[in-house]
């Protein structure tokens, strides 16, 4: 199957995404976060959400850069990518602005030629123009496109009125009681 990326920081899907004239959008395929620190997010992942390694790249691998772990449950992917230099121009300069987040939804395509040459012909920024990746597994096609700019528009915040700190069953009260006594 074919596949193409989302490269961007922060996407939300408001509405239903209008399938193209030729070529469909078959699944989300896998979401890449970009994180501090990978092997951390993704033990999280599978200590307390019921994730399993699925596969890792990184020294051992011969990546000199990038440390990517890749967890999975049923049919989710995610891949947690950071830099073992803080000075990676691309990743840390990423993460020093934003922080940990998505970087990158990647979806499962049919006729991936057709949906890139919709996305130009609507206006769309291709990133990177279709590629071809071939292994002993199999060979898969890959383009990346941008969505809408990073910049978000100020959203009026005025003041905090709350906060808010869940507890067990049972826990509230003393909780409530340590708060009222210190």
């Amino acid at each position: 199957m074919e596949k193409i990326t989302v490269d961007k920081t922060f996407i939300w899907f408001h509405t239903t995404i209008k399938q193209p004239d030729k070529g469909r959008f078959l699944h989300f395929d896998h979401i890449t976060f970009w994180v501090g620190n990978a092997k951390q997010a993704a033990a999280y992942y599978c200590t307390k959400m019921g994730f399993e390694p699925l596969c890792y790249k990184g020294l051992e691998t011969g990546s000199r850069e990038i440390a990517a772990h890749v967890v999975k449950q049923n049919r989710i992917i995610f891949v947690f990518k950071s830099p073992y230099n803080p000075g990676n121009k691309e990743m840390g300069d990423h993460l020093v602005k934003h922080g940990d987040g998505v970087k990158d939804i990647a979806f499962e395509v049919q006729d991936l030629d057709a949906i890139v040459k919709q996305c130009k012909e609507r206006g769309g920024k291709i990133v990177h123009d279709i590629w071809e990746e071939k292994d002993e597994g199999g060979m898969a096609r890959f383009a990346t496109v941008q969505t809408t700019g990073e910049n978000l528009p100020a959203t009026g915040l005025d003041f905090i009125d709350h906060c808010v700190g869940n507890q067990p069953d049972d826990e509230m009260v003393p909780v409530s009681d340590w708060y009222e006594k210190v």
